[in-house]
């Protein structure tokens, strides 16, 4: 799948070799590196100011489709990029009664926590009706069990009866 996006999106470069009797075409594609583990794709993406630099330099939404996976970190180094995605993500959802505090960190799905000891602010953003105020009462019900929680809704909408938490 990564080879046919890569020929696709134009990210090769074509080589002639001629024969004594005939050209042969060769397709060079850029050094791609692929690594997962169970819960972690790793792609590895020259950015070293060549040819197709600019587009790898944007290219985590389209991994993010092709592998239906979300996009979670960027590391830089000299000359690559490597993006970082969770993959299989719908299967690590978790039941609200599921959401625990352990550690100074809130368990939101298998594989993924929300270290608020570490990170105390989370912002929460999507379209209407796309379940924001849902996942965020999902934290809270876990929070309250643990200590208090200061809630702040501006709209005083959604959120507004739990001020007194």
């Amino acid at each position: 799948m990564l080879a046919r996006m890569l020929k696709s999106s134009g990210l090769f470069e074509k080589k002639e070799q001629k024969n004594a009797d005939r050209t042969k075409e060769k397709l060079i594609f850029p050094k791609v590196y692929y690594r997962n583990t169970k819960e972690i794709l790793y792609l590895t993406v020259p950015t070293d100011g060549m040819n197709w630099h600019d587009h790898f330099q944007k290219i985590a939404k389209t991994f993010e489709e092709m592998y239906i996976a979300d996009f979670m970190d960027e590391q830089k180094e000299m000359g690559f990029t490597t993006y970082s995605l969770m993959i299989d993500v719908i299967s690590k959802r978790i039941n609200s009664s599921d959401c625990m505090v352990t550690n100074g960190q809130v368990k939101l799905m298998d594989g993924g926590v929300w270290d608020y000891a570490e990170v105390p602010h989370m912002l929460v953003v999507g379209g209407t009706d796309g379940g924001k105020t849902y996942f965020l009462l999902t934290p809270i019900q876990a929070l309250i069990k643990d200590g208090t929680v200061d809630i702040c809704d501006p709209k005083e909408a959604d959120l507004k009866d739990l001020h007194d938490l």
